[in-house]
């Protein structure tokens, strides 16, 4: 098998897997977070769409917009768990500076 081909089964897994927690989602009551993290599945699997015709697309799309939607599928992952933890997101951003040298 080539890469390929271990791409478009493995998002069509995600897919799959994403297909069936929309189901859940709107069937029956879930916890706070699920939509969360079957948005991060249903991105994972685009993203992995993304990369397994990366030979096909052009550079942009399989490499560019490929990893920002998986950043965007952690984002949901990381919501999710926050609300399914009750606790508030928050956002740190942290400035790298160097340090001085130690004599």
């Amino acid at each position: 098998m080539d890469t390929r081909t271990l791409y478009i089964s493995t998002c069509v897994m995600f897919f799959t897997l994403s297909g069936c927690m929309i189901h859940y989602y709107q069937t029956r009551k879930t916890f706070s977070g699920f939509g969360s993290w079957t948005a991060g599945i249903s991105l994972s699997a685009l993203s992995i769409l993304f990369l397994g015709f990366r030979s096909i697309l052009p550079d942009f799309i399989s490499i560019i917009v490929a990893n920002s939607v998986a950043i965007v599928a952690m984002f949901f992952f990381y919501a999710g768990f926050k609300q399914f933890a009750e606790e508030k997101i928050r956002i740190h951003f942290h400035i790298i500076h160097d340090q001085p040298d130690a004599a």
